[in-house]
């Protein structure tokens, strides 16, 4: 409990010093994509109809157990989700999908989960925003195809202990070239692994993007 306390007012001290720009106005995020079309946030599943999408923050099936999204959706910048769609019409062939867990995050549900778990070191600190927020980071799995069962992993997802790291071998060998099948095809086409959660992928220059808090609902509002 001390530590929580402790990591609160740290927050508040850091955040009176250091507020991160962010993107909130529709306006603002229509002029910037419209200055650079490649910042333009992409809805995934209609983009790529055939990468398989499981939004866990839009149901209780997460580790907050309840609803934090809105809606059920699957948001990233064009070149993130133009690698994902290269990388899905790679890994068909073997029988294989990508599943989605998370993509765009809004800076406002950031800043909530940090409130909600006391600042837990598994939370981005809104201080300095998430990769999620910049719509270049991207949580998944693999998908058999053939029965959309999820390919075998040392975790589950979002189990926040040693057996989520890219470093722990204590599992079945199928696990881990499972683990390590989906780490070499994300690297290939741009993205890098997250050493201590086997589902998260940061796509490459994601510094360049800006963090948003642009809402689902804004977003459909787009012609």
């Amino acid at each position: 409990m001390k530590w929580r306390i402790i990591s609160f007012f740290v927050f508040v001290l850091l955040s009176s010093f250091h507020q991160p720009y962010v993107v909130s106005s529709l306006n603002d995020y229509i002029k910037l994509i419209q200055k650079d079309p490649s910042k333009t946030l992409v809805d995934i599943k209609k983009f790529c109809p055939s990468i398989m999408i499981d939004i866990r923050y839009a149901t209780s099936n997460n580790f907050l157990k309840f609803p934090i999204y809105s809606k059920a959706k699957a948001y990233a910048r064009f070149p993130v989700a133009l690698a994902l769609t290269n990388i899905q019409k790679e890994i068909e062939p073997l029988g294989l999908s990508l599943k989605i867990y998370d993509a765009y995050r809004p800076y406002s549900v950031t800043r909530k989960m940090w409130q909600l778990t006391n600042g837990s070191p598994y939370v981005a600190n809104p201080v300095y925003g998430s990769v999620h927020n910049r719509a270049t980071a991207v949580d998944l799995t693999l998908v058999n195809i053939e029965d959309s069962t999820e390919v075998p992993m040392p975790s589950q997802y979002d189990e926040f202990n040693i057996k989520a790291s890219h470093q722990y071998y204590n599992v079945q060998r199928s696990f881990i070239n499972n683990r390590n099948l989906l780490k070499r095809i994300m690297e290939k086409h741009g993205f890098k692994a997250n050493e201590h959660e086997w589902w998260h992928y940061d796509f490459q220059n994601y510094q360049q993007y800006e963090l948003l808090d642009i809402s689902f609902e804004d977003l459909e509002s787009i012609p």
